[in-house]
């Protein structure tokens, strides 16, 4: 081969690289990751031990009456247990 030629072949090369490399930066996947809702704060002015203070967006808690009504039996029965070995402690 020629040196003219080879130049030829090294310079396209290079064109081909630069621009797969621009082409390849710049992709944006047509498909999205599934968006997560904003956290939205509203700068209260305030500071709390250096802290900013944001005011947030209220939220909404649905809990089921039967799951509360367990754990509240659950709380007794320990406090109830807990009280029973004082009182066997103080004896």
């Amino acid at each position: 081969m020629q040196a003219k030629t080879i130049r030829r072949l090294v310079a396209v090369s290079f064109a081909v690289i630069a621009v797969a490399a621009v082409t390849a930066g710049s992709f944006v996947p047509s498909v999205r990751p599934a968006a997560q809702p904003a956290m939205v704060g509203v700068a209260t002015g305030e500071y709390v031990d250096g802290a900013a203070v944001y005011r947030l967006p209220s939220l909404n808690v649905t809990v089921s009456r039967s799951a509360e009504l367990a754990r509240i039996a659950r709380e007794d029965a320990l406090t109830m247990s807990a009280q029973a070995g004082h009182v066997a402690a103080a004896k």
